[in-house]
Order: structure tokens, then sequence, then C-alpha cells
């Protein structure tokens, strides 16, 4: 806990620092308006935001106390994940709920997926890309009980690292020609997440499998 309260006010001093340097820069300025102040504050307001953000993706939840753990305190990766094939469909599954997305490409994230898809192409020489054209379907677990988290809203969650990170091992290219997205949520004994990647008649055959009711 010290160790993060030690970041979050290292940056917010190099974010103050910054904001006195951009104010004092713009009073320098002839026929500067109230606007510009605004949009410099607003500007530095999104990267401080950013920088809490990368913070916070260095931590790991604990579903068995509901708790927050410095991931490197346990030497972990966060999220883990491992790839299985299920018949003509692929299972990517992260041993947490993916994290809260950041303005930009989340590192953390692209880096842990791409390793682990490089070595699972080059464990099973496969030939890439392993499908013209998918659905993805992000399957997002949730446990149950006392210690239950609330559920994040889909578009909250880091879903462009991943998709970025598909390509172009899994995926030919992820733009609307040739990717599906869909998202879901069940509940059961653990918070993870699942990708699963398949064509669109395995898709098909997915749907009708499978309820879908609130």
């Amino acid at each position: 806990m010290e160790h993060v309260i030690d970041r979050l006010s290292k940056v917010s001093e190099k974010r103050q620092r910054q904001f006195v340097r951009q104010m004092e820069k713009l009073d320098r300025v002839r026929h500067c308006t109230a606007v510009q102040y605004c949009q410099e504050a607003a500007w530095i307001l999104e990267k401080y935001m950013k920088d809490i953000r990368l913070i916070e993706q260095d931590l790991v939840y604990s579903c068995e106390d509901g708790s927050w753990m410095e991931r490197k305190e346990f030497g972990m990766l966060l999220p883990a994940c491992t790839i299985i094939e299920d018949g003509s469909s692929y299972r990517i599954r992260f041993d947490a709920i993916l994290p809260i997305k950041t303005i930009g490409r989340s590192n953390l994230l692209c880096e842990e997926l791409e390793e682990a898809i490089h070595r699972y192409i080059a464990k099973h020489n496969l030939a890439i890309p392993l499908f013209e054209k998918a659905v993805v379907v992000f399957c997002h677990h949730y446990k149950t009980g006392i210690t239950k988290r609330k559920p994040w809203d889909y578009d909250n969650l880091e879903r462009k690292s991943i998709l970025d990170a598909l390509v172009p091992h899994f995926l030919r290219d992820d733009n609307p020609k040739f990717l599906r997205t869909m998202d879901m949520m069940q509940e059961g004994e653990s918070d993870f997440t699942e990708l699963l990647i398949m064509d669109w008649n395995s898709f098909q055959v997915f749907t009708m499998r499978h309820e879908f009711a609130f």
C-alpha cells in the first residue's frame, strides 16, 4: 500500500509541476484566451488520469477477500493467460477480469497476450492467420457469493489491446470486414475472462447452445 501511495504522490507532483509550467508559459503569450487556459488544464488532467490508470493496472484483484494487492509483490503478470484449441475454435483464458481501459494501448495486457500467442503458434507450428474471418466472444466470468464484485460495464473494459494482439496471429484484421465481436457475462466460482475465437459457422452453433436471457 505504501508503495502505491508513493507512486501516486510522485505522479501528482509531476503533473502539478507541469501545470504550473504550462500556465506560466501561457502568461507570457499575448492575447491568450481563457479557453486556451482551460484546454491546457484539461490536457494535463487527462495525462494525470492515464498515470493513475497505469498504476491501477499494476494491481491484481483478489477474489478471495475482495481486496486489491500489488502484482509485483507476488511476482505475477496480470493477467496470466492460457490458450486451448477447442475443435475448430480457440479459447484464451485470463485469470482475472480485464482491467479498465486507458487512453492509448495497454502495454501490460498486450505483452502478456502476445507472448502467450507466440509460444502457442511456435509450439504447434501453425500457419497464420488462423482465421480469415472470425467472431471473438468476450466472456466475463464473475464470482458469486459474499465476496462477489459488481460487474463492470463492457465499454469500460480494455478490449482494444486484446484485439490488437490477436492480429495478425489469430485474425487477418480487426476491421468489420473480417471481425465480429460479442460480450457476455456468466457467474461462477471465480473471476476470470475467456476469449472464444471461432468462424461464423461455429458461432452460429455457439449461439444455439447458449441461453442469452437476462
